[in-house]
């Protein structure tokens, strides 16, 4: 196939009759065809192709791209190609061979017309440029939509077009053809006035041609053109005036004053051959291109995240826009310390390779400086300097030449350059999963990743997304052909960090990691040995001060200076994450840098912590303690959460609930038991609330086992009547009804009335599920009973509650609005969050009784009340309700608005109540 984008964007396959056009769609289909074609053999997430085709994607964005590749697909098809040109699991990429896409042929005849100047092989440099240039056949990616992306990738191909019409005119009048080239020349210059490379080349030119009066004529335009910008002309274009202002321009032979310029370095390290992923990075460098003046963008992120293979693999695409050269140093910022280089070594060794005569390169650091600067002035040069430590490191070596660009790379976020420099700060995250995979695809093949689903996605798991791991794995999957990625997974799931092992520091984990470690400050090291000990990978501000034992102002210093370091991201405002390779090798360094008194009160501070804040959040939003379980373990030097309202301290739980769970795990399998019961209590309601009835189950159970082992018959009590509740919302099960009665015998004998009423209600919720309702309304009126005899106001409005909605079932109407009613009196006062099921329950009491209009009102009270109070499951259950009034007063849009909204919510809190929701859409 041959693919154009120098002109129309258009396709062919090639024929035993020729060229056969691929029949292509309208502007968007086409604009899909350019953006793949822009990233040829690269597979992009469809997210990433919207951008190209809808500057203000419509909300059927992806559905429609889905359709235009579909489209393409067949059309490709039609026109004779393999059914594999457009392939992709997680996205699509448009597989391109060498020689089928003009935009590459161009960069290869740029390429080789470099080299021929660099060897004075003008007239190879001269038929290599002309052939590039002859590809070039209209405006450039006409037919596609005119899109911000489109057109910002048109600009860039524009400005690769101008540099080798330079280096065309470069050869042409090193073979001295001046009268020829000029006219080519003023196009360029009239183009762009303040283009030095353009004038340059035309003020020499004129002068050659015997028209030395409007040579300097020229020179005087460009001064004052470049003057008006606040620019001074470069050493090249000044140097160039002054020696035509002695008459000494042509005092070299004609066929070497082109070649007589600086070297042209061409100095990148080898690009992946597979490399994937990083479109974002990548386009945002591209706009590094259009910038006026020399730009600077500073790569970050952790050890192993891909700086450099994202650097060389942009830096070798651009190659072409940048006649001046491509410079590379590695300064060494992370790694053995001998061996980083320092602002003064690093210019010596780029003056070196920009042709400097080793002999006259000056001592000093300013002196090298000034030398530097004079001899990248005025040429359009790409300087990529990898593994900075700091801004003082790089800065004397930033490129002058308008047009250049610099590329820095550096697990530090070097926020120097970036205020005092205006450098673009371009920040790497670990891979995505479907990023990841691709990775895997590219190094192992589509059939073994293919083969393997779920040994794949363990695999990414296990290497947390990290691109240095995951190549890891990759190359011991290639290198080990009868392993299977099965037992590869294993393999490094039982020995960790050792699983990621090589003899080679850079491919080894620990070597990389510990070279950002060894850059850290005693208290950032410290509080990052420490977080290895936890069983978790976010850390709150106020968390890391207790887990130190340092006050909120030196914890946030430290997590600054982590998350600076690409140790910690932060994650959101105040929190800080890590992902599990650098918080196992955390662990590593706390077991050999802390002795155990150390660890134990690290652990113990950091549990006491969550665990009070987890019993005063509950307390703010009305779901705390329901029965007697033992006061918290109070921990000297502990900070407290402080909360501002219900709103505050749910968006705490809810942003936790992970986070105690483990603690609670952790608190059991270390005999800290005193904290298993009462963190529990403190997030089970959160947790019901979200229906999160599994977790419930798993940590009641634990607490069960913590109870029988410290023989506390409270805990037990508790434990069975949550055991029992979680498994009826899980399905009817024996274990439901031995748990209720273990929990039911134990409270008695321990004379506890508010927990027997939970727990009655409990079981007439789960006789309703059953299709039980007499003994529903048994248990109910019971835990009636229990309540009022114990003053558990919320609990009786629960309980009247419950009688209400099962004397609904049952047809007793207007019982059944009493008893709602007095729950609701009870519940505005005591209970808000309760209150959204029982006008709920009210709204469809309402319905079945034809009191329309109240029941709407009603459930409009529930939703409204739900979304106010924050539950975002019982939103869904009452917006549920909200439709099955609308349904009964014939208005479907508005039920199926409400539907289509509960159906939303059950999505994203993947709650397994989506299906039901989606068979009520069904019968409307």
């Amino acid at each position: 196939m041959k693919f154009r984008l120098l002109g129309p964007v258009a396709a062919f396959v090639d024929g035993p009759d020729g060229s056969v056009p691929v029949r292509l769609g309208g502007p968007r289909q086409r604009a899909v065809l350019a953006a793949l074609l822009l990233h040829a053999n690269v597979s992009l997430p469809y997210h990433d192709v919207v951008p190209f085709v809808w500057d203000d994607p419509p909300a059927s964005a992806l559905a429609n791209l889905r359709k235009y590749v579909w489209q393409l697909r067949r059309a490709f098809q039609e026109a004779g190609a393999a059914p594999d040109r457009l392939s992709g699991e997680h996205g699509v990429a448009l597989t391109v061979g060498a020689g089928e896409l003009d935009v590459d042929v161009f960069a290869r005849c740029c390429e080789r017309a470099g080299v021929a100047v660099g060897e004075d092989d003008f007239d190879t440099a001269v038929e290599e440029s002309w052939r590039g240039l002859a590809l070039w056949n209209g405006p450039l990616l006409a037919g596609a939509a005119t899109t911000e992306r489109l057109r910002a990738a048109a600009t860039e191909l524009g400005r690769r077009r101008t540099s080798a019409e330079l280096l065309h005119a470069r050869a042409r009048l090193a073979l001295g053809a001046y009268a020829e080239v000029i006219g080519d020349l003023r196009r360029l210059v009239a183009a762009d006035p303040t283009g030095e490379d353009a004038a340059h080349l035309l003020i020499l030119a004129l002068y050659r041609s015997n028209r030395r009066a409007e040579a300097l004529a020229l020179f005087d335009t460009t001064r004052r053109t470049l003057a008006e910008k606040r620019i001074e002309p470069g050493h090249a274009l000044t140097e160039l005036h002054r020696r035509m202002l002695a008459d000494e321009a042509d005092a070299a032979p004609p066929a070497r004053v082109a070649a007589a310029g600086p070297l042209v370095p061409a100095q990148l390290p080898r690009q992946l051959e597979n490399f994937t992923g990083r479109m974002h990075a990548l386009l945002t460098l591209d706009r590094l291109l259009a910038a006026p003046a020399a730009a600077v963008a500073v790569v970050s992120g952790q050890a192993g995240v891909g700086k450099t293979t994202l650097a060389v693999e942009w830096a070798h695409r651009a190659r072409s826009s940048f006649a001046g050269g491509q410079l590379y140093l590695n300064l060494h910022g992370f790694g053995p310390a001998s061996a980083t280089v320092n602002a003064s070594e690093a210019l010596r060794r780029l003056l070196t390779l920009l042709g400097a005569d080793p002999r006259k390169i000056p001592d000093g650091l300013d002196e090298r400086a000034a030398q530097y600067r004079s001899l990248v002035d005025g040429r359009r040069m790409l300087v990529l300097l990898d593994n900075a430590r700091d801004a003082a490191q790089v800065r004397p070596l930033l490129p002058v030449g308008a047009g250049s660009v610099a590329v820095v790379t550096s697990r530090n976020t070097l926020s120097g350059l970036v205020v005092t420099d205006a450098a673009r700060p371009i920040g790497l995250d670990t891979f995505t999963p479907a990023e990841a995979a691709d990775l895997l695809t590219a190094r192992i093949g589509a059939d073994a990743v293919a083969a393997e689903p779920l040994a794949v996605r363990r695999l990414i798991e296990l290497c947390a997304g990290l691109p240095l791991a995951l190549a890891i794995a990759a190359a011991r999957a290639s290198t080990r052909t009868g392993t299977s990625l099965h037992a590869l997974a294993d393999e490094i799931s039982r020995t960790g960090l050792d699983g990621f092992s090589d003899d080679d520091p850079q491919a080894d984990l620990r070597s990389v990691f510990s070279w950002s470690y060894a850059a850290l400050s005693a208290s950032a090291a410290r509080l990052f040995r420490l977080f290895g000990l936890l069983p978790v990978s976010k850390l709150s501000v106020t968390a890391a001060a207790a887990l130190a034992g340092v006050d909120e102002l030196n914890a946030r210093e430290a997590l600054t200076e982590l998350s600076a370091a690409h140790l910690f991201r932060e994650a959101a405002p105040d929190r800080f994450a890590a992902h599990d390779l650098l918080r196992e090798y955390g662990s590593e360094l706390a077991e050999r840098g802390c002795d155990a008194g150390e660890r134990a009160a690290a652990f113990e501070r950091f549990l006491a912590y969550h665990a009070h804040a987890m019993a005063d959040s509950a307390e703010v939003v009305g779901t705390g303690r329901t029965s007697e379980s033992p006061a918290l373990p109070d921990v000297v030097g502990v900070p407290r959460e402080v909360f501002t309202g219900k709103e505050a301290a749910q968006s705490w739980q809810v942003a936790n609930l992970d986070t105690a769970q483990a603690l609670i795990r952790a608190a059991a399998e270390t005999g800290r038991d005193a904290y298993v019961w009462p963190m529990t209590e403190s997030i089970a309601w959160t947790l019901s609330r979200n229906y999160r009835w599994r977790e419930i189950l798993a940590l009641s159970r634990l607490t069960l086992k913590v109870g029988k082992r410290t023989g506390d018959e409270a805990a037990q009590a508790y434990a069975h009547r949550f055991c029992g509740w979680a498994l009826s919302y899980l399905g009817q099960s024996p274990e439901v009804g031995e748990h209720y009665r273990a929990a039911a015998a134990l409270y008695r004998g321990l004379g506890d009335n508010y927990a027997l009423g939970q727990l009655e209600r409990n079981l007439g919720g789960a006789m309703l599920r059953w299709g039980r309702p007499e003994e529903a309304l048994e248990h109910n009126r019971r835990g009636l009973e229990a309540g009022r005899a114990a003053g558990n106001k919320a609990g009786v409005a629960n309980c009247l509650n419950g009688i209400g909605w099962v004397l609904l079932q049952l047809g007793r109407h207007e019982e059944a609005l009493a008893a709602c009613d007095e729950a609701l009196a009870i519940q505005l006062n005591e209970d808000e969050f309760a209150a959204v099921a029982t006008w709920d329950s009210l709204g469809q009491i309402h319905l079945h009784m034809g009191n329309h209009a109240r029941a709407l009102e009603c459930a409009e009270a529930s939703v409204d009340l739900a979304a106010a109070v924050g539950g975002k499951v019982f939103l869904a259950r009452a917006l549920e309700g909200l439709a099955e009034v609308h349904r009964a007063m014939g208005d479907r849009d508005l039920a199926r608005d409400a539907l289509t909204r509960a159906l939303g919510i059950h999505r994203v809190e993947e709650t397994g109540g989506a299906a039901a929701i989606r068979r009520k859409l069904d019968r409307l």
